[in-house]
């Protein structure tokens, strides 16, 4: 379960600072924004830690996802922020390829909206989505939000920018392009494919303005792709708030969230200090 931001602050007032139903520290000056820093924090050093395979997926659960996206011309899926898929994606556990889906019963308006909102503007490319009646660019994917994932039967290997291209003649390796019997998909993130870097309002960075797309391999046209993700934790703005990190990360939070706080003496001193080794524990017991 969450959080609830108030289990925090509660701690802070009549443990840490001994100041329950005292004014020095307000709620919305003082301890919110301890705690919004002490979830950045946190989120740092949970990018470096599971980047050395040092934390399980299970921790992720309050902000694990899935969504299904129907790739472009390119094989590619966008998944920018905008008024339809608007998470912030904070790292990408798995890409499954042609995945097996339920559809969600959405209002048709809605949904035709939002497909409507996801094609824009620009030369239609001949690329038609027959379940909204809008015409897509070559170059854009859509988001299906209709679409819930079920299953699937393929994986598809994350490979860095050198091992793109050695697999791709290469049949033993995932993601080539010559073996057709035994088709291993693999994928290649976060790149950004627009032209004239800087530049606005040219034509054609208009029509290929695409960032932080993924890339798959064998190539899958127009075909449906399921992304498990996690998102980047919000902020909160309110005790009333739910804290988007599990349980068992709560002392962890109030004891960062008390060394924040306390930064505001400003004569050189803490009254709370959090060692590394106490920093260490916390995270081993998180795990």
């Amino acid at each position: 379960m969450p959080i609830l931001t108030s289990v925090i602050t509660d701690r802070m007032t009549r443990v840490g600072l001994d100041a329950e139903n005292a004014t020095y520290y307000d709620i919305n000056l003082d301890l919110i924004p301890a705690v919004n820093a002490a979830i950045e924090w946190l989120v740092s050093v949970i990018n470096s830690a599971y980047g050395s395979s040092k934390f399980s997926e299970e921790f992720f659960r309050e902000l694990t996802n899935s969504a299904v996206f129907q790739t472009n011309n390119y094989s590619r899926i966008n998944f920018t922020e905008d008024t339809t898929f608007n998470e912030g994606i904070w790292t990408i556990i798995a890409i499954y390829p042609k995945p097996q889906c339920d559809k969600d019963v959405l209002d048709a308006a809605v949904l035709n909206s939002a497909y409507t909102a996801q094609a824009g503007s620009g030369t239609p490319a001949g690329v038609s989505v027959s379940t909204a009646g809008v015409t897509l660019l070559k170059h854009q994917s859509l988001y299906r939000p209709e679409l819930v994932h079920i299953d699937s039967d393929n994986d598809c290997k994350r490979l860095t920018s050198e091992e793109w291209i050695q697999s791709k003649r290469n049949p033993f390796a995932a993601g080539n392009e010559t073996e057709t019997n035994h088709v291993e998909y693999a994928y290649i993130s976060h790149i950004d494919h627009t032209t004239y870097k800087g530049t606005t309002g040219h034509t054609y960075r208009d029509y290929y303005s695409q960032v932080n797309e993924i890339e798959i391999r064998p190539a899958l046209s127009r075909e449906l792709v399921t992304m498990i993700y996690v998102k980047r934790p919000d902020l909160v703005n309110a005790v009333t708030d739910n804290i988007e990190f599990p349980e068992t990360v709560t002392n962890l939070l109030y004891e960062k969230a008390m060394q924040f706080v306390s930064f505001k003496q400003g004569d050189g001193t803490n009254i709370y200090t959090v060692t590394n080794n106490d920093i260490q524990a916390l995270i081993n017991a998180a795990v």
